[in-house]
């Protein structure tokens, strides 16, 4: 990356009580506030980076949202594909789902056809588009992209509520930097920086 910014991490202890209680969004620890500096790819970029929650259940699939707005470009979803290609070559049970912010020019119709047409030109065949998922957005309070979130999904009958959603980092980074934090985080996330490493 040609920007250098300032890498802020914000790290959010998130603990879910009861999911049926009114707890369930609230915090146990009040705030644990870390700031690191890192040097990713060709800068050091400014991130935050936040907990959610550490479940994992094995009939689960790791899914990996990329949350994106109408800037988005096709050099953009192509290496995003390209990134979860790899992952999946090591682990079939991984999903990539791309989360638009708002309609382009307020039309679903439109912004339907905006991923198809970047999907064939490209030849991506390995991603999910969701041209509106206001749950999502609202969920981890986002309103700026891009980011990525780590959850874990089902990977029939999606729906994104019944998630396990354990990591979301927010900034223009590629997955790969996305896996290295992760990695510096927790080390079971090793395997994944260095498989996307690899040709």
């Amino acid at each position: 990356m040609s920007k250098i910014f300032i890498l802020f991490f914000f790290i959010f202890i998130h603990s879910f009580a009861n999911a049926n209680t009114e707890n369930e969004k609230k915090f146990i620890d009040t705030l644990n506030t870390s700031i690191d500096f890192l040097g990713l790819e060709k800068g050091v970029i400014n991130q935050t980076k936040q907990l959610i929650t550490t479940h994992s259940e094995d009939n689960k699939f790791l899914t990996i949202f990329y949350f994106v707005d109408s800037s988005v470009t096709n050099v953009m979803l192509k290496n995003f594909s390209n990134y979860i290609s790899k992952l999946k070559k090591h682990n079939p049970k991984i999903m990539g789902k791309v989360m638009l912010r708002g309609l382009i020019n307020d039309d679903f119709k439109f912004s339907a056809n905006f991923f198809d047409s970047i999907t064939r030109k490209e030849n991506i065949t390995n991603l999910e588009y969701y041209p509106i998922h206001f749950n999502s957005f609202k969920y981890f309070k986002l309103e700026r992209v891009p980011a990525y979130a780590l959850s874990n999904c089902s990977s029939e009958n999606f729906s994104f509520n019944e998630c396990e959603h354990e990591y979301l980092i927010r900034g223009d980074i590629s997955l790969l930097s996305f896996f290295e934090i992760l990695s510096q985080e927790n080390n079971k996330f090793n395997k994944n920086y260095h498989q996307l490493l690899g040709d």
